[in-house]
């Protein structure tokens, strides 16, 4: 719908119509740039996380201490750190 056509509706004039729109669009902004702001920060804690699961999964195979049954537990984490990645990355 136009502004105009919004106005007309409404019986206000077009100017209210784009200060109250400019108003919403500047709102609009504010939360997506707080989401994305939250969003950045769970991301780089996330990497944190599978970097230390990844240290930890390291020192374990190097001193001898998992076991080869714990492999595919290894084997799916790691498949699982991808999805992951992209999935922070969508939303």
């Amino acid at each position: 719908m136009k502004y105009k056509e919004i106005a007309d509706t409404l019986s206000l004039s077009v100017k209210t119509i784009e200060a109250e729109m400019t108003k919403t669009y500047q709102e609009l902004r504010r939360e997506i740039e707080k989401y994305y702001v939250f969003m950045k920060s769970r991301e780089e804690k996330q990497q944190k996380t599978d970097k230390a699961w990844n240290e930890l999964y390291a020192r374990l195979e190097q001193d001898g201490l998992l076991s080869q049954a714990d492999a595919p537990v290894k084997q799916r984490f790691m498949q699982s750190v991808p999805l992951r990645w992209a999935a922070h990355r969508c939303f």
